[in-house]
């Protein structure tokens, strides 16, 4: 009696690990942030190349298909304090920076091309990467002109 019970006790675990579904293989794929902490702490130059390096994050996906990503940054300025820059009020653009990648892409970069006209002072940094569909992520940094 108690070996047909722990028979099929046996039985019915095998039944259930078997009956699941089978795993599905994963891709890596990733989001952008910008950008690394040493593109934004050095100090930048009028009519400098500034390569900006977009710091990705790994996540999981069950689509082993890349998803193009538009990855911009946009320059306003001066102020003449950090806090008037993170407030970003009241400033255009003046250096504008976009380039085209995809999720599978671990290491993207966007140049910016600092014009020899710009004044010292600091800047605001807004940065996005836009997923398409409505998906993307923004954000905000300062950066200073020297």
């Amino acid at each position: 009696m108690l070996r047909a019970a722990i028979a099929a006790l046996l039985v019915c675990q095998l039944a259930v690990a078997c009956g699941g579904s089978a795993p599905q293989a994963t891709y890596t794929r990733y989001q952008f942030t910008c950008c690394a902490a040493g593109d934004l702490a050095a100090t930048w130059h009028a009519g400098q190349e500034v390569t900006l390096h977009w710091v990705a994050t790994e996540v999981r996906s069950l689509d082993s298909s890349p998803h193009a990503v538009v990855l911009t940054v946009e320059l306003e300025g001066p102020y003449s304090d950090a806090g008037g820059a993170k407030q970003n009020r009241g400033a255009t653009a003046v250096v504008e920076g976009t380039s085209r990648t995809d999720d599978g892409n671990p290491a993207p970069m966007t140049p910016l091309m600092l014009s020899a006209s710009l004044s010292p002072g600091y800047y605001s940094l807004t940065a996005r990467a836009d997923y398409g569909a409505g998906n993307s992520i923004s954000e905000g940094s300062v950066v200073t002109i020297g």
